[in-house]
């Protein structure tokens, strides 16, 4: 037949179950990125406090996490970030096309292949508010589950001597060594 095919469209858990893996699926390779800038962020925390830098840069940040702790070390928090992803994502991504589509129908316009502004606009407002809302109880996951490492590597860990490389990063320097 020489009329050309017309491409089904997704239904709404296919699009939300789409969207939903392929951020997951990104967050596996970005996560590492965010271990190293929590690791940071904790460093500065103890040097403020006097305590010796354990990390001269990412890079080193990257390199030492990857040696000492390994892949399991690069992907702290892994769990809670992909559950974030996938359901922010997944909501805001996955209901995007089915708003836009339900709001041209109301509005007129489905027919016409083409959205106003206005159709786009809400869709988008619409669906970014629903990802925001649904994705909250994860990002909160995530903020604790990092405060508490946080809280854990500044606090516990130097006492307990079971973190050297974080005690040396957390151990204030003494007034004869030199900066690093």
């Amino acid at each position: 037949d020489g009329m050309a095919r017309q491409a089904r469209q997704p239904s709404l858990l296919e699009s939300f179950a789409v969207s939903a893996a392929s951020s997951s699926a990104a967050c596996v390779f970005s996560n590492p990125l965010e271990t190293v800038k929590t690791k940071m962020q904790v460093q500065n925390e103890g040097a403020r406090g006097g305590g010796a830098k354990a990390y001269r840069n990412v890079f080193h940040c990257l390199f030492r996490i990857g040696r000492d702790e390994g892949v399991r070390g690069l992907q702290r928090g892994l769990v809670t970030a992909v559950g974030y992803q996938a359901t922010m994502n997944g909501t805001r991504l996955g209901l995007y096309p089915f708003l836009k589509e339900r709001l041209a129908e109301e509005s007129g316009n489905s027919g016409s292949g083409k959205s106003s502004f206005a159709v786009n606009f809400a869709a988008g407002g619409l669906a970014g508010a629903s990802g925001a809302w649904v994705g909250t109880p994860f990002y909160l996951l995530k903020v604790r589950s990092l405060l508490l490492l946080l809280l854990l590597l500044l606090f516990v860990c130097p006492q307990l001597s079971v973190c050297p490389q974080l005690k040396q990063a957390t151990t204030p320097r003494s007034a004869s060594s030199p900066p690093a």
